[in-house]
């Protein structure tokens, strides 16, 4: 069942904080595999697409999937395929190199059905894609801090999450995620050569299933958390932690 509408996006790295204007930050969800070739090949594009963008406009974020097989031990996949696997089977995801823009698959510009491919998010498909839907209001806004604590094993997060319009559903959701910004290897951890890696995601928080927020809300109205979490050991760089949040609406019947 394919669902999901996102309705603002946060990008958090370091000590600094953004905060989340009603202007809409896009969220690009990929899902990719160390043992993808086509994966190795479309991300560069990706890359390239949404860099000059990032994080004022689009934010990206990556999980590295079992498409086609599953990597071995070492690699992304096997840090945490459990959560992988929740936001997987919640798109259904068809194939790698796959690709969630605010939540909707891109079209195949061309019918080939391949809707949904990343690459779809390369200007020479979608030439005005990221900015037109910028300049689009969200129903929220987020602000959202975190500091380590004196050992960097844990963090806390602060995420407050404002409505700039009346907004009423059963279904809305505070996702977030603690990330990584860049993952260096000397050698490749799967089978399609890739060993530079970047805006994986690492661990969601408290959990891929996310945080209930309230059913109804007025102009203006909030609603803050506190969340806490271990920094995985499997983490390569603490330096490289960011923290990506987004409100998701999910939605039955979406494409």
């Amino acid at each position: 069942m394919k669902k999901i509408t996102t309705l603002a996006a946060v990008l958090c790295l370091g000590i600094n904080a953004l905060t989340a204007q009603t202007q809409r930050t896009i969220l690009y969800e990929e899902f990719t595999g160390e043992n993808c070739p086509p994966c190795a090949g479309t991300n560069p594009y990706v890359d390239a697409a949404i860099n000059p963008n990032f994080p004022a406009k689009i934010i990206l974020l990556r999980y590295q999937c079992n498409i086609p097989s599953a990597p071995g031990a070492g690699s992304l996949y096997a840090d945490n395929s459990s959560e992988v696997g929740t936001r997987q089977t919640y798109y259904a995801v068809p194939f790698a190199p796959y690709a969630r823009f605010n939540g909707q698959h891109l079209p195949d510009p061309q019918s080939g059905g391949n809707d949904g491919h990343a690459v779809f998010i390369d200007p020479q498909y979608y030439p005005n894609i990221i900015n037109d839907s910028a300049i689009v209001n969200a129903p929220f806004g987020l602000s959202l801090t975190y500091s380590f604590n004196a050992a960097a094993d844990s963090v806390t997060i602060n995420a407050t999450v404002t409505a700039a319009m009346a907004y009423n559903s059963s279904t809305l959701k505070l996702q977030v995620s603690m990330s990584e910004a860049e993952i260096h290897f000397a050698a490749p951890t799967g089978s399609n050569g890739e060993k530079d890696f970047y805006h994986v995601m690492r661990k969601m928080i408290p959990n891929a299933s996310g945080t209930t927020l309230q059913t109804a809300w007025t102009n203006g109205g909030q609603q803050s958390f506190v969340l806490k979490a271990k920094v995985p050991t499997y983490i390569h760089d603490k330096s490289q932690i960011e923290i990506v949040a987004f409100v998701e609406e999910q939605r039955t019947g979406a494409t």
